[in-house]
């Protein structure tokens, strides 16, 4: 009987999978979310009208935004300590007003989930609509968000804090220039970027490599008093959540990235930047 029940605990534990369980926990999120009920544990969402601290007033917009959320998994990555993922999805069924117009493209959405006694929680994520990049100009005073949440980053997290902001903060020092950005992202062919405009979404560690190599950039994020970050309990994947803005485009974006542990240094595998959007 005991030998039994021990082939039958082998065999439960073998067939488990991490990535359907972790992709569970985002649609538990997701869910909890448009009930305007945040889980517990949700250490940073920045959502598509504006990251408020899990304010009501967002979670209402949200459930406005996107009546009926259905949640399309694009791709789920689980840390090779098995103690987190990250995850990248759209949210269709949304409508929002993007630069006047009322628009109906899925929302983007990003996650970062740790495995807690047998749970995976999500600790991190951004949903997001799309919105066209606005226009180049000469000068556009101080850019500044409406709130900016305080900073809160978990013991173990600051070794990739350091890489985010060793490449983006300070842009009148040179940060945030493709020389800067380039070699804190990972080559890993399952990286995934999202930019803020319609169409903006990467694949493959050289392709966004070669996108930051292509583009004139100068994101950067000079106040740096106002990052969240946080670590998987097996020490191999971290999230950093903070603003980056750009002169050029006049705009504050809100971003989540989301670092791996390469040898002993961290890379940047996932970005997800947005501008905010509004239900119509």
């Amino acid at each position: 009987m005991r030998l039994a029940l021990a082939l039958l605990l082998v065999a439960g534990t073998a067939s488990a999978d991490p990535a359907s369980d972790a992709n569970a926990g985002l649609q538990a999120f997701v869910a909890a979310a448009h009930a305007k009920a945040l889980p517990a544990g949700v250490e940073s969402f920045i959502a598509p009208s504006f990251d408020d601290e899990h304010a009501v007033a967002e979670l209402d917009e949200l459930a406005k935004i996107v009546p009926a959320p259905k949640l399309e998994i694009l791709a789920t990555h689980v840390a090779k300590s098995g103690t987190a993922a990250w995850i990248v999805a759209e949210i269709s069924g949304a409508k929002y007003e993007s630069d006047g117009n009322t628009v109906t493209t899925p929302l983007r959405a990003s996650a970062f989930l740790t495995l807690d006694n047998g749970q995976w929680h999500v600790r991190a994520a951004q949903i997001s609509g799309v919105k066209a990049n606005g226009p180049r100009v000469n000068q556009c005073g101080m850019i500044e968000p409406s709130y900016r949440p305080p900073s809160q980053i978990a013991s173990g997290a600051a070794p990739a804090v350091k890489v985010i902001r060793e490449a983006f903060v300070g842009p009148y020092e040179g940060k945030g220039t493709s020389r800067y950005v380039i070699p804190a992202l990972s080559d890993d062919p399952s990286a995934q970027m999202f930019g803020s405009a319609p169409g903006e979404a990467f694949s493959g560690g050289a392709a966004i490599k070669k996108v930051f190599k292509n583009w004139t950039i100068d994101l950067g994020a000079e106040d740096a008093d106002h990052t969240r970050a946080g670590v998987a309990p097996g020490g191999d994947l971290a999230w950093v959540a903070m603003d980056i803005s750009t002169m050029w485009q006049c705009t504050s974006y809100r971003a989540l990235f989301v670092l791996q542990k390469e040898g002993s240094a961290w890379k940047i595998v996932h970005q997800h930047y947005s501008d905010t959007v509004h239900a119509p």
